[in-house]
């Protein structure tokens, strides 16, 4: 069987252009991420609005965006996201109390935080995917500093990476220099 590319359903509200979208793994929910600096939680199945949540993670930086790129759920803890920002950032939200959230800053000024994904046998373990080619390992519980930094992973940025769902410490990245590495 193939997808049926009608439209199902529209979901407005953001401000600016929605950047990620991600259903969590029983679809009751789908996030979407945005230029905005927002990260809107909604409920695909209900009738009307199903907007159920909106969770402010970057405000606006004077002169700059707070572009929002990717957003992964952390798999041990339901409420809460990894969320990769333009502010050179993967910020850790939980949904339930969006004012303390933390924030995990990138190295480098100018470095943006492309892609994020939580580890699925460590749940405190987050990568993120920068701008700069590189790839960081940080435990959310110790936010000075990442656990380690792939330099030069790649040449160019790292537009993706994903934990293997088989191993604890097996990644894939792909990137911009028309390379994918394991």
């Amino acid at each position: 069987a193939h997808a049926d590319h009608r439209l199902a359903r529209r979901f407005d509200g953001h401000r600016d252009p929605v950047t990620a979208v991600l259903f969590t793994e029983d679809a009751r929910w789908l996030l979407s991420a945005a230029v905005d600096g927002t990260v809107r939680v909604w409920a695909p199945a209900a009738p009307g609005s199903p907007c159920v949540a909106v969770v402010p993670v970057a405000p606006a930086v004077p002169g700059g965006n707070a572009q929002l790129h990717s957003v992964a759920w952390a798999p041990y803890a339901a409420s809460v996201l990894a969320v990769g920002a333009s502010a050179g950032s993967c910020r850790i939200v939980d949904t339930k109390a969006p004012a303390a959230s933390g924030c995990l800053r990138a190295a480098r000024p100018g470095e943006e935080v492309l892609s994020v994904d939580w580890n699925k046998y460590n749940e405190n373990v987050v990568a993120a995917a920068t701008s700069v080619g590189s790839v960081q390992l940080w435990d959310v519980r110790n936010p000075r500093g990442p656990l380690s930094v792939a330099e030069g992973s790649h040449r160019f940025a790292v537009k993706r990476v994903k934990w293997s769902p088989f191993q604890e410490t097996v990644y894939a990245t792909a990137s911009y220099d028309l390379t994918v590495k394991i």
